[in-house]
């Protein structure tokens, strides 16, 4: 169990998983006005988070942090995660610029903004596999990848975005604001705007969805 509080985690290193922060194994972290900037790793720049653990950010910072692969902000695998007033930005991966959720996650993101995140590949600010993200109250702003500029939602993905804008995006490929594939999304009160795709979707990208 740790409980960090007004701490900064900063210009950390590591060849594998969670440049600043590495949480496994039905472990129990809470982070309150916390920074974690200019971290790097393999998974999970910032933060790398698996296996049933509870991890729960709330009025934190997590920037400028990088992942070699996957996660430049915060990786999370078959965990529950709940984001709140926080801010993911700056941060880059080759998938998931921002944030990182794979395989039975649960991500519940509010009142917060996902910024200025940069993928190689997929999901710019977010990037979703056999999920279940729920994001309210965000803005999802200026990230940028190959494919989802903002989001990349694919494989059996079910995602709810409420309350939440996204522009300012952009994909060299499709999906400027958000790419699905084979996935099942549900929108209330979204806004999705000038956002870019130099191919298909500027707005939204659909594909056996």
């Amino acid at each position: 169990i740790l409980h960090l509080e007004n701490g900064m985690v900063m210009g950390n290193e590591c060849e594998l998983d969670g440049g600043g922060m590495y949480v496994s194994d039905s472990c129990e972290v809470t982070l309150i006005q916390d920074t974690l900037f200019a971290n790097n790793a393999a998974f999970g720049g910032g933060i790398y988070c698996d296996l049933n653990s509870d991890l729960e950010i709330s009025l934190s910072s997590i920037d400028q942090n990088i992942a070699d692969l996957f996660g430049g902000g915060i990786y999370i695998y078959e965990t529950s995660t709940n984001i709140s007033s926080s801010s993911i930005q700056g941060n880059s991966a080759s998938d998931g610029g921002g944030i990182y959720c794979d395989l039975n996650a649960t991500l519940n993101f509010s009142n917060g903004t996902i910024s200025n995140n940069q993928a190689e590949n997929w999901g710019g600010g977010v990037y979703c596999d056999d999920s279940n993200p729920m994001i309210t109250g965000t803005s999802i702003h200026n990230n940028t990848a190959l494919l989802g500029g903002g989001v990349f939602a694919g494989w059996n993905e079910s995602a709810t975005f409420t309350d939440v804008s996204i522009s300012g995006n952009k994909a060299t490929t499709n999906g400027g604001g958000i790419s699905l594939l084979e996935s099942t999304i549900g929108f209330e009160s979204v806004d999705i705007y000038n956002n870019q795709a130099f191919e298909s979707g500027g707005g939204i990208h659909f594909d056996i969805s």
